[in-house]
Parts: C-alpha cells; structure tokens; sequence
C-alpha cells in the first residue's frame, strides 16, 4: 500500500496521531496539491510501523485516480469500506452524499476514518449536517520555510529565501525543476482550481469577469478592500461587476483556498471593524504567476507581508490587522494565550521608516510580543521591548 516516496511533515502528524483510534472523523482541509495525499500515506505507514496494524484492516479510495471510478454515490462507499477498520478517503467531495455513508460508518464507533477536502464551504454545509460535533479539521498548509529547504535540500540563506519568496511553497515543485518547469506547472495549478473549483463548482459563466478580479486583487496584496472600492476600480477599467456579485466571487475563491481575507480589529477600542478587509494568497508564486510579474524592487513590500501572513497562518495563528487610532498594525496574530503583533517592512533605511513601523508597535500599551520583520541584513536588535528581526530569522524561529 505504502509505493510513494515522501519527506515527513512532522508538525501536521504530531497533530493528528493524537486523534487515531478515537471515535472522531479527521477531515484534512485545504487547497489542492498542497499535499494533502501525502498526508494520507504518512498516517498510513505510521498506522503500520508504529501501530502495528495490518494492511488488511486498512482501506485508501483516492476518486482521483480512475481505479475507484467505481465508487459514485454513498451505498458504493458503505459497500466498498466493509470490513475495514481504517477509511482513508481522498477527494471525498467527489461522492454524491458521501456524508450518509460516513455517519452510518460512525454509528458503529468500530471505525477510524480520515477524509481530505478542498472546498471549505461545501465542507461546512455538508459535514456538519450529518455530523455535529465528530469531525475535527487539520489544515495542511503549503511547505513553510523550514519544510522547504528540507524538501528542496537547500542551505538556509539568502539564496534559497530568495527561491521560496519566488517560487512558492507547494511541495509538488520538490519534484521539478525550479527555474524551468515551474510556470508550465502553476498554469495548469491556476486553470484547476478556478475552472474546475469555482468556475464549475459554482456553475459561472463568465470565466473573465472572474479572472478580471483574481488578478486584481493578486496586484493589490495587502491593501485594504471593500466590495464598493473593487467595483468602481473595475469599471474604470470597463469592466462591470457588482459589489455583491464580487463578494460572492471572492467567498467562491476563499472556499477553494485560492486566497483568504483578514479583517480589522480596533485595538483601542477592542472591537471588530466591519468595512474593509485585506486579502492574501495561500501561496506566493500563484500569486506572483496571476499578477504576471515577480519584481523584487518593485513588489517585495507584498510578497513580503504575504509570506509573512502565510507563515502565520501555517503555524495556527488567528490572524486579524490591526487598528489603533490613525495607525495600521499589519498583524495581529492569536493562539491559546499567546498573542504577537508583527509590523512587515522591506527595509529600515530612513529614521522615518524606523520612526513609523517601532512607533505603531511602542503606541500598543500592553506585554505581548511586538515584532519588526524587514530584509535588513546588517544587524538585529531590539528596543523599548520592540523586536527587530531579519525575515529569514522570523521565518526559523516564530512557529
């Protein structure tokens, strides 16, 4: 069963090992090739080599490979996994009413089941339905750095910081050629998930219109956004597309994990900030390869809160940007009882930058962690409490 050769994620495993053989569904969540497969077998052959079960109790129905065609519907996937203690479902989404099969499956609490997903919205209507409370979600985000010079079997430093801020974190580009086979590779990406995960998904017409947006919004990373503002930016553009019909076609690209939106908190008045949202991509060379350009003079202020965001978000942070007065906090980034609030700037070069991005931080009066994450290379300190960190530092060591 086990005829892939993969490298290890240990920080999602030791997240899911926990939950073996307890009488709850794991659902592993996010974008396609983001190696959610490979997930999959690393359960299995630790179910094998460190559980000691047998390949005989396991079942894996991978419906993207045409072998399992023969699975359509709920009664062929209740039929298909009797007799088995281990479900491994890949793609399930593609079963029709698979979520009936899966709570027979559960009523009679003999069963571990894992499904993958790469619809967050269908996912959520679906599963909680039949389900309730049994299902718990890991999300399997894109490589982070430390995972991408393992898997590409590169030195931490500038160079391969410079690849990963280019290139991107999915771990199937382990497997090509970086600088050659990489764009044919990112079209076929692109094309797979708007045509086939929003444009069929949400049956659209008019694959322009939705492209119009996905690129505008690629070019305009970190900037604040309302629905109003999109809209009128288009039709200068002549292009005619509604406030509510462009949010409706960015919550179709947030469900297929082609991008996600942050919205503002008012640290001083702590509340919730309706109007306006930022939006970032799930991995950084779709977006580079939707906004047509990589310009590392030009570009890098959005590449760089972009990577950073991701980082964030790929170690279980809540994410949310930051209000306080007439200032701007890029992040402000929550888990359990720990709080960062983290500033992004290329480089500190005038008293004026220094002034601005340690000035916002000093002004938040309280005893969690504040952070600068810049490109300088020449030095690292801290002041008035104030963190200043090189990228590639805060990429090694905030997890």
């Amino acid at each position: 069963m086990i005829n892939k050769k993969y490298i290890q994620r240990k920080k999602y495993l030791d997240q899911i090992v926990p939950y073996m053989d307890k009488d709850i569904v794991k659902v592993l969540l996010w974008q396609r090739r983001t190696g959610k497969s490979y997930m999959v077998i690393m359960i299995i052959d630790y179910l094998m080599t460190q559980m000691n079960i047998s390949k005989d109790e396991i079942i894996y129905i991978n419906k993207e490979k045409i072998e399992r065609d023969d699975i359509k519907g709920y009664k062929d996937l209740y039929e298909a996994t009797k007799g088995y203690t281990y479900i491994f479902v890949d793609e399930i989404q593609m079963i029709d009413e698979w979520e009936k099969a899966i709570a027979s499956l559960k009523e009679k609490w003999t069963h571990d089941i894992y499904i993958t997903w790469s619809n967050a919205e269908m996912l959520e209507s679906d599963i909680a339905t039949l389900l309730w409370w049994r299902y718990i979600k890991f999300m399997i985000y894109p490589l982070d750095y430390k995972e991408f010079i393992l898997f590409h079997k590169l030195e931490a430093n500038e160079a391969s910081l410079m690849s990963y801020m280019k290139y991107g974190w999915m771990p199937l580009l382990t497997w090509l050629d970086l600088q050659q086979e990489t764009e044919k590779f990112m079209e076929w990406m692109y094309d797979s998930i708007v045509l086939r995960d929003i444009v069929k998904r949400n049956n659209l017409r008019n694959t322009a219109l939705l492209n119009s947006l996905i690129v505008y919004l690629a070019k305009h990373v970190r900037s604040l956004f309302s629905a109003n503002n999109i809209s009128n930016f288009l039709k200068n553009e002549k292009i005619t597309l509604s406030p509510n019909r462009i949010i409706d076609r960015i919550n179709y690209a947030q469900n297929a994990f082609l991008l996600q939106w942050v919205s503002r908190y008012d640290i001083k008045w702590k509340e919730m900030l309706s109007t306006k949202k930022k939006y970032y991509f799930t991995d950084i060379w779709l977006r580079n390869y939707i906004a047509w350009w990589f310009d590392a003079k030009n570009d890098i202020e959005k590449i760089l809160e972009n990577l950073v965001y991701s980082h964030l978000v790929s170690h279980s942070y809540d994410i949310l940007v930051g209000e306080f007065d007439d200032k701007e906090i890029d992040f402000i980034a929550s888990k359990w009882k720990e709080k960062i609030y983290v500033q992004v700037s290329y480089l500190l070069g005038s008293e004026k930058t220094k002034q601005r991005e340690f000035s916002w931080l000093e002004s938040i009066r309280d005893n969690y962690r504040k952070i600068v994450v810049t490109m300088d290379t020449l030095f690292e300190w801290s002041y008035e409490g104030i963190e200043h960190m090189h990228l590639q530092t805060f990429l090694e060591t905030v997890s």
